[in-house]
């Protein structure tokens, strides 16, 4: 989905670059950086504490399969010498097996961890781009662009509406215990 918001707005600003030579007068473009938004508001706060403790639960079942294999690699290498080949051989495979199942269980949690976070921040964005549609249209803003190492090389602070968005962010989606005001937008 980043992506492809990336996308459209690389596809805007090189649509805008061959209609005009420059901007043209009252054309008013703007940045965000939606990472460090999430990051900020109060949501996003709460959303990353979450996905912090489903990452600890999540890591206690990899640190157990790690200690399966440092016993199973423990008693392969502790076996007697008069242990039969056929026997060595046999714990190398169930060593080889359970490092495998390692690697899929770690692999499983990786993409099971990326979806919850996709699911639990995808609202928060979508809020996000309501307000910036709602600055956009009150200050006048023809474009507004996610900040990214690869898109924004360079732009002067006052285009950068982050704080703004994480300020009308937080006054509409207000903490438990916390009022929404009057003035929320």
């Amino acid at each position: 989905m980043r992506m492809r918001v990336i996308s459209i707005l690389v596809l805007s600003v090189v649509a805008l670059s061959f209609s005009r030579p420059g901007l043209a007068k009252g054309e008013k473009i703007g940045y965000v950086d939606l990472t460090r938004a999430l990051n900020e508001i109060d949501e996003g706060k709460a959303v990353k504490r979450w996905l912090k403790k489903e990452f600890e639960k999540r890591q206690k079942a990899l640190d157990e399969k790690q200690n399966d294999i440092k016993m199973a690699k423990k008693e392969l290498d502790n076996l007697p010498p008069m242990v039969s080949d056929d026997v060595k051989k046999q714990k190398a495979q169930e060593l080889q097996q359970k490092l495998y199942d390692l690697q899929v269980l770690y692999a499983n949690l990786q993409n099971e961890l990326a979806k919850l976070e996709e699911k639990k921040t995808k609202p928060i964005f979508e809020k996000m781009e309501k307000i910036l549609s709602n600055i956009g249209k009150e200050q006048g803003f023809t474009l507004i662009l996610e900040k990214t190492k690869s898109s924004i090389l360079y732009a002067p602070a006052y285009l950068d509406l982050t704080n703004e968005m994480i300020r009308r962010y937080n006054l509409l989606t207000p903490k438990k215990g916390r009022k929404r005001t009057k003035k929320s937008k």
